[in-house]
């Protein structure tokens, strides 16, 4: 697996993005989108384009869980509830990017 080095959230984003099929890409944006709100699962299918009830959707959801960036919570209501993880609103560190040494005179 290759590391790329990302300066912003939207960096960190576009490289996760840039890694997943697209009926992924559009519930992550539309959770990513929501944040730090929940989002119920049937709004959140309707907006990323998909059928709520579909297996492939719950299938979708799995797979971006299994990866760390799904988080699903019940909230008090019992009503079933999905928000992008904490790893996509990480604060990145300032970085200092390195000089060139400045030329001997």
């Amino acid at each position: 697996m290759t590391n790329y080095p990302v300066g912003s959230l939207d960096e960190l984003h576009q490289a996760w993005f840039s890694k997943l099929p697209s009926l992924r890409v559009r519930i992550l944006r539309a959770l990513i989108d929501a944040y730090p709100e929940p989002v119920s699962k049937p709004d959140l299918a309707e907006e990323a384009g998909q059928s709520p009830t579909s297996s492939g959707y719950t299938n979708n959801l799995g797979a971006l869980r299994g990866l760390g960036l799904e988080a699903v919570r019940i909230n008090r209501g019992e009503r079933l509830e999905v928000r992008s993880a904490r790893a996509l609103r990480v604060e990145l560190p300032a970085v200092a990017l390195p000089t060139a040494p400045a030329p001997a005179l």
